[in-house]
């Protein structure tokens, strides 16, 4: 028993010592340096971490995040996306009932069984995003979102679309959009508007403080390939708006682990959802 004490002891003591020795050792020179690279490169590797970057992104103090609005479509919108349209409780639908709209918290809900759209009759992998702009042009987010992925099925094409924010992506948040040569099937996923008067602004952790908490309860071998500062949106499931918080997205060889920025929030390693289908993860994330 004393001895398992004085192990776990010691463990803790050398971990701290390693935090000591990085941040000694970063304390008077440029975070993104090559020689600081290769002190925290050491250090991490003893944790089985291997860190294979030359440089880690620019260190900032502290940002400010935007909260995310539902876009209220006016009538002519709604009238380019349904033809007809009918109000009905939760959106628009046709005479027919054959297409739908609807947007709830943040969550966009779209399906036409019958598109009849010229536009996608020679619709290719290659050429759909150009075939999408007016449609992401009508839901007023054309300036947030670019494709970020695109598959295709025989003839259905399915496009998934990535929201960035000051130059940065905003993870966990998707729009996703299938089409085929009849026209758009579906659009489902979050739909928001940056709104830039209101927000939070966070003091953030230094990297390489948030990648030494990282490897205090790393337990598997990891091959960190680059790093981003971004934001993750939190999805409340009865809230008028979403929040986004800061974090530093590590890319390893299988997977991309968020990692909490904010100053003085304890963090461990999240492998998150993406939320393009309305689950929400406010559960994952805690203010």
């Amino acid at each position: 028993m004393q001895w398992q004490r004085a192990k776990t002891i010691l463990i803790v003591v050398f971990f701290l010592i390693n935090v000591l020795l990085v941040s000694y050792l970063l304390a008077d020179r440029n975070p993104s340096g090559r020689q600081a690279i290769a002190d925290l490169t050491e250090v991490l590797s003893r944790n089985k971490i291997t860190l294979n970057m030359n440089t880690l992104p620019r260190g900032e103090k502290t940002v400010f995040v935007p909260e995310w609005n539902s876009p209220v479509l006016s009538e002519k919108q709604v009238e380019e996306l349904i033809d007809s349209p009918v109000a009905t409780r939760d959106g628009y639908t046709n005479e027919d009932q054959t297409c739908q709209i609807s947007i709830s918290n943040t969550r966009l809900s779209y399906w036409n069984s019958a598109p009849n759209d010229k536009k996608f009759r020679k619709v290719t992998a290659k050429n759909v995003a150009s075939k999408l702009k007016d449609a992401i042009k009508t839901l007023g987010i054309s300036q947030w979102v670019s494709p970020i992925e695109i598959t295709q099925k025989d003839d259905t094409i399915v496009v998934t679309y990535g929201y960035h924010v000051e130059n940065r992506k905003l993870f966990g948040s998707q729009l996703m959009v299938t089409v085929s040569p009849s026209g758009i099937h579906k659009m489902e996923g979050f739909l928001g508007i940056p709104d830039e008067k209101n927000g939070f602004s966070y003091h953030l952790s230094q990297l390489e403080t948030v990648l030494m908490s990282l490897a205090q309860t790393n337990q598997n071998q990891i091959s960190i390939s680059d790093i981003e500062l971004g934001y993750y949106l939190i999805s409340y499931r009865d809230a008028l708006v979403s929040q986004a918080i800061p974090i530093y997205a590590v890319q390893t060889e299988d997977t991309t682990l968020f990692l909490d920025a904010r100053d003085g929030v304890e963090n461990t390693a999240r492998n998150l959802p993406s939320n393009e289908k309305g689950a929400t993860n406010e559960e994952v994330f805690s203010n």
